[in-house]
């Protein structure tokens, strides 16, 4: 890659430093946080009752180090419009030079230009293209566009609040009697909670006394608010990738 982009690069490897840290964080987190609850057979209503105990949420720190990586992986997209305004139109770069992402057409062609003058057309295109609203609606909706998602969430972080997380609950059964399925239902967490779970265990209740029900833990975002209800890790390292294998390799080009 061009030494230009040498910006770009140290601020995508920060992001990335800060994303390992966060990783491993969340690791323990998880570790800590599997649990198994035996079911405990209520005659009275002829049920198997599972109850699963209160929680402790996510770290709010997490928010910091969650920042962290958003706005470094953001700059080194406006570090890369910079030099993509450099290398075409040398000292034209402006306060109002940034790599643009837009939700809609309107808003691209609006405000857009601004953002990206100076920049060879060709460069411009490609960003175009690059757009959320570029996304295919069979493929998914815009607003789940890679690039919007950082928009979005570096927006919040940058003039609103911690980005918050939330915990998500797989919760699955071991144990259950040959020929038996149940379904595994998962849930998000942003409190202390405790939830009890019951199974009608049939005319054969002694079948299942070793059935558990088995909770273990990740970390997702808040279901209020931007990417809500997906797990932050992923999430993070899909734009990341986004960026390295999309964004800079069809941009590139243009920083010489």
């Amino acid at each position: 890659m061009a030494d230009r982009l040498v910006g770009c690069l140290i601020k995508f490897d920060r992001a990335l430093t800060h994303l390992e840290i966060l990783k491993e964080s969340i690791k323990g987190f998880k570790e800590a946080q599997t649990n198994r609850y035996p079911g405990k057979f209520d005659p009275d209503s002829g049920q198997y009752v599972f109850r699963v105990e209160a929680r402790p949420i996510p770290k709010i720190e997490w928010g910091g180090l969650i920042g962290d990586v958003l706005h470094n992986l953001r700059a080194s997209l406006d570090y890369l419009a910079w030099e993509l305004v450099d290398c075409h139109s040398p000292g034209q770069g402006n306060g109002r030079t940034e790599f643009p992402i837009f939700l809609s057409p309107e808003k691209f062609k609006q405000s857009a230009p601004a953002k990206t003058k100076g920049m060879s057309p060709e460069a411009c295109a490609v960003i175009e293209r690059l757009q959320p609203f570029k996304e295919s609606p069979a493929e998914r909706h815009p607003s789940e566009n890679l690039l919007w998602v950082l928009q979005s969430l570096v927006t919040v972080d940058k003039h609103r609040t911690l980005t918050l997380t939330a915990e998500a609950i797989g919760l699955h059964w071991e144990g259950l009697p040959p020929g038996v399925h149940a379904a595994d239902p998962n849930f998000l967490q942003e409190e202390y909670t405790t939830a009890t779970v019951t199974l009608n265990p049939g005319p054969n209740p002694e079948r299942w006394v070793n059935v558990e029900f088995v909770a273990s833990s990740d970390v997702c975002f808040a279901p209020r608010g931007p990417a809500g209800g997906e797990f932050v890790i992923p999430t993070l390292w899909d734009i990341a990738y986004h960026i390295c294998e999309r964004v800079v390799p069809q941009l590139r080009r243009f920083v010489t």
